[in-house]
């Protein structure tokens, strides 16, 4: 259970993360792929991203010698933060994009891959600091 704890589910919020930005940035395609089960299918991949990365929050060394109660606040806040912050930054943009549905996919990808790595190589380190 400590492997799926500690990798498994933050790496499928990862992907969920990542499957959401295209919710963002390309609306119609996203409920066109899933149908009638767009709205349950949004729910599920942002569930599974505040999911995923407030596990990966929770984990880090930095919050170690927090009580318990203060580490699953500080997780909360977190990925509340980034990954409402990653919406709205991707709705910003996505007004001042063109009309392209390949160039708002990639941007979408392409710009949650670069949050994602900025936000690990700034948890790295604060955790060794």
């Amino acid at each position: 259970m400590s492997k799926i704890y500690e990798e498994c589910i933050p790496i499928l919020g990862a992907i969920s993360y990542e499957m959401f930005s295209t919710n963002i940035m390309l609306p119609r395609k996203f409920s066109e792929f899933w149908g009638k089960y767009h709205m349950r299918a949004a729910d599920v991949l942002w569930f599974n991203a505040h999911i995923g990365i407030g596990l990966y929050l929770y984990q880090r060394p930095h919050l170690q010698r927090a009580p318990v109660k203060w580490r699953v606040v500080y997780s909360l806040f977190g990925t509340a933060i980034f990954n409402f912050g990653s919406v709205l930054f991707w709705g910003v943009c996505k007004t001042l994009m063109p009309e392209s549905p390949i160039l708002r996919f990639l941007f979408g990808l392409s710009s949650g891959v670069l949050l994602l790595f900025v936000g690990k190589r700034y948890l790295d380190y604060i955790d060794f600091v």
